[in-house]
């Protein structure tokens, strides 16, 4: 088994968006990186996986909207 996925280390966030890639992929923080960094140089045969996203129908709360005149 190939690559197919991505995991970008980032010391930018924590992230409150979302951004578009062209394979499946997740963003760590530096410690998490390094975290990942020993076990893939631990084992001959690192493995992980990227759970597909779940999309939730729970509705956004309502904001009222105020005019200053």
């Amino acid at each position: 088994m190939g690559g197919v996925g991505t995991i970008l280390e980032s010391n930018f966030g924590p992230f409150d968006y979302a951004s578009v890639l062209i394979s499946p992929s997740t963003t760590v923080n530096h410690t998490q990186g390094q975290i990942i960094m020993d076990y893939i140089n631990s084992t001959s045969s690192p493995k992980a996986v990227i759970f597909k996203t779940q999309a939730m129908k729970v509705a956004a709360p309502s904001v009222t909207i105020y005019v200053f005149i």
